[in-house]
Order: C-alpha cells, then structure tokens, then sequence
C-alpha cells in the first residue's frame, strides 16, 4: 500500500463522482477528503483478511477489488468483483467484528480509506453529509443481506429433499443387488 498525493480539489472533484457522495455539498467533500487517506493497492494485495477486524471503510477510486470467501473444505470462492466507486467495509464503521471475507486488488487500485475514528470527527463536524453516508452504509447493508437471502435461497431451494435422496440410493443398491443375484443365477 502506498499514499497518494493529489491537490485536494481534484480529490474532491474524483469524490464529487462518486454516487452516494455526489449530494454532499463542495466544502463537506473537501473535509472528508482530509479527513481520509487516498492510498494505492498493487495487483493482488489485500486489503482486507477474512477473519481479521477491520476498522475502515474502502471507497473504490479506480481499479478493481476481488471479493473472496473462504468456502467449505477451505476453498476460495470468488464472491464478487468490485468496481466503479463501490465500497467496502461499511459495517466496520460501526462496530468490531471479524471480516466476513477477503477483499484483494484484481489489479492496480486507487482506494479512499476512512477510519471509524476519523468517520466518527466528520458526521460530528459535517452532521449532514453524516446523515447522507450512515443512510449510504444502511442501504448498501440492506442491499448485501438481500442479496445473501436471494442466494441463500435459490442454494436451498435446489437441495435434494432427504427422502428423495433416500429413495434415489435404495433405487441404485437394488439395482447393484439385482445384478449380483444374476451373475449368480448364470453361474448355477
């Protein structure tokens, strides 16, 4: 990770584009932009470790970001790709919990970084543009869990019922026996 150096209008400027800050007023972007850190990711490096506690809050910038869950029999699964001023880490805002998956660089990536402390000294000082990120981090929440539910269901709902399963193994164990009980018949 390395910090990058813009002229703070230009960085307001590149902050004015993303959605959910482009309603906050020129003076309140600036703020939040000293009240962040621009910093650049190679390739492949982490910016979050699943199982660690993150305290940040990632505003993408350019580039891309990988998010990747640790799965069942410890395999990777590649959850999302993030792009065009997504975010991440909005939870850590708001309290200490381990992070739920990895987020990685897909490539070379410029991402705003805004600490919890620092997130904290900018909706006291700027309350408004406060009120426009918490209602951000509420529905960009609320999107992912209903998302996860869609998932979640749409896995479920494709499981095979138990007594299906049951019946489709007792189908093949006859068959197996059947055949068995004929090569026996032929060698009498």
């Amino acid at each position: 990770m390395n910090i990058v150096e813009i002229p703070l209008p230009l960085l307001r400027n590149e902050l004015s584009a993303v959605s959910f800050l482009s309603c906050i007023a020129e003076d309140e972007l600036e703020a939040l932009a000293q009240f962040s850190q621009l910093c650049a990711f190679d390739e492949g490096e982490v910016l979050i470790a699943e199982g660690t506690i993150n305290a940040d809050l990632y505003i993408l910038m350019s580039g891309s970001l990988d998010v990747i869950k640790q799965g069942k029999w410890n395999k990777q699964v590649h959850v999302a790709t993030l792009r065009d001023h997504a975010s991440v880490g909005e939870s850590a805002l708001l309290e200490d919990e381990l992070s739920t998956a990895t987020v990685r660089a897909a490539e070379d990536t410029v991402v705003l970084i805004l600490s919890r402390s620092q997130f904290k000294k900018y909706i006291n000082a700027y309350p408004k543009a406060g009120l426009v990120m918490m209602t951000y981090i509420v529905f960009s929440l609320l999107q992912k869990l209903r998302s996860a539910n869609e998932e979640l269901a749409d896995e479920r709902s494709m499981e095979f019922a138990q007594e299906y399963l049951t019946a489709m193994v007792d189908m093949f164990q006859e068959t197996e026996q059947d055949e068995s009980s004929g090569s026996n018949d032929e060698t009498r």
